[in-house]
């Protein structure tokens, strides 16, 4: 029984210990105050699934969370572009004593390559591309009182037609694909 208890127990501690390791590589939003000092949230608190923020969203606003569905329908239905990832960002007031404007948070995605560069279009109608600095992550600025704020990060499309031209698409501030055109 004594052997029981003790193979019980360093079993437990085996996964405190890889549980705090993992926690410490969890990625964090970090802002700092007028006084210098800083404000944290782990990042998995602020950025929500589109289908934890809506719920949460429609519990406060149905007709804002409406218009959020939208924003993504519109994303889906877009086949010009290709959505790598989508979510919602809630602040929930943590950052309001920021310096600044804006907060920067890492977005994670699978398909995220380092050296690449990515259109983060937000629900506010703000787009821009962004350098994927590692691979995984892309870090978005987001406005420093984000209530309920839905991005989509898309990939950049390049099509070539035979001995024509090349095609390189990315998304726009309304969501419609900005199109560029280069002669081969």
């Amino acid at each position: 029984m004594k052997k029981f208890v003790c193979i019980l127990l360093a079993l437990v501690m085996a996964f405190a210990l890889s549980v705090s390791a993992f926690a410490a590589d969890e990625a964090t939003v970090t802002a700092k105050k007028a006084d210098g000092t800083e404000i944290s949230k782990p990042a998995s608190e602020v950025v929500k699934t589109v289908e934890e923020g809506l719920a949460e969203l429609k519990e406060i606003d149905a007709d804002r969370a409406a218009k959020l569905e939208q924003f993504f329908t519109d994303w889906e239905k877009n086949e010009d572009v290709t959505v790598i990832a989508k979510g919602i960002v809630c602040f929930d007031g943590a950052f309001e004593e920021a310096e600044g404007d804006e907060i920067e948070v890492p977005l994670s995605a699978a398909g995220l390559k380092a050296d690449n560069q990515y259109g983060v279009t937000l629900s506010t109608g703000t787009s821009k591309l962004f350098d994927c600095k590692e691979d995984g992550t892309v870090v978005v600025a987001f406005p420093k009182d984000a209530d309920y704020i839905g991005y989509v990060i898309t990939a950049e499309k390049v099509e070539t037609f035979e001995g024509t031209m090349i095609i390189t698409t990315s998304g726009g501030n309304t969501g419609s694909p900005v199109v560029e055109k280069e002669e081969p």
